[in-house]
Order: structure tokens, then C-alpha cells, then sequence
């Protein structure tokens, strides 16, 4: 059968499916896209997060009055001054930490959702650049597909 994307299955939009090494299935849905799912940043994430954004203090958005639960959208609404800007705090990313980031965003677990356009545009292009010109086109179209 050959599938159509997107379509639903148990009220989730399926984006896309791929096999992995061991013949399992692997969809990439909807689930709660846009509005990462609640989590707490794990020591990696909080690495990742001042590595980025040194001068972030704590991992508090004084605005909500609650803890970080993603890395991205802190950097892009309560650090970067310009594109550029949250380009270069991306770029001292390793391949690994960029990759990894890039799959929570796939996995629903880091949110685009509080990212400025300009700022997904830059996170776009080092995808493409560093990891993968396809999953930055995937990566384009989930952001597109979720609503900006």
C-alpha cells in the first residue's frame, strides 16, 4: 500500500514513516508538535542551553514564571538579538548536539513553536548544511505543516 502523507491515524497526523535498520516502523506525527510535550531539560539540555545562551542565568523564562521545557524557543525569544545571532549561538553546536536537538524536534519533545521564523529559517539552513539537505527540507516542512 502506498501512503499518501500527511494522513491520520488515532486523531495524530502522520508527517512521515520510515524503517529503521532492525524493520521497524518509525512515524513521525503530530503529536503534540508545535507545543513540545511537557518535559524537564535533562543535564544534556541544559548543557546544550548554556552552551548556546551562556548568559542565560538559570533555566527560569521570566516571563511565564516557569522552567524551560525546550532549548530552542529561550535562545530564539530571550537571547538572540538578530538571525545571525542565533545562527552563530547554533553553529558552536556539535554535529552530535545539533542532530540530537533535530530529533526531539521530530520526536515532539522540542518545540518550534515559540521560534521566531527568521530563527527556524537560520536552524533550517545549518541542517542543511551540517546534517542533512533532506531532513532540513523535512525539517522546513514540519515547521510549515505545524503553523507558524
Amino acid at each position: 500500500m502506498l501512503l499518501q502523507y500527511p494522513f491520520n491515524i488515532s486523531s495524530r497526523m502522520i508527517l512521515r514513516a520510515e524503517w529503521n535498520t532492525t524493520a521497524q516502523l518509525k512515524l513521525y506525527t503530530t503529536s503534540n508538535y508545535g507545543y513540545a510535550m511537557a518535559r524537564k531539560l535533562s543535564p544534556e539540555d541544559l548543557l546544550i542551553l548554556k552552551k548556546v545562551a551562556p548568559e542565560l542565568v538559570d533555566n527560569t523564562c521570566g516571563h511565564a514564571g516557569w522552567e524551560f521545557r525546550s532549548v530552542l524557543p529561550p535562545v530564539s525569544q530571550h537571547v538572540s538579538t538578530s538571525s545571525n545571532d542565533f545562527r552563530e549561538r547554533i553553529l558552536k553546536l556539535s554535529g552530535e548536539e545539533l542532530n540530537y536537538l533535530v530529533n526531539l524536534i521530530f520526536e515532539g519533545m522540542e518545540s518550534l513553536h515559540c521560534v521566531k521564523k527568521e530563527h527556524v529559517d537560520a536552524l533550517v539552513e545549518i541542517v542543511g548544511e551540517r546534517i542533512s539537505k533532506v531532513k532540513a527540507a523535512e525539517l522546513l516542512e514540519l515547521y510549515k505543516f505545524a503553523g507558524d
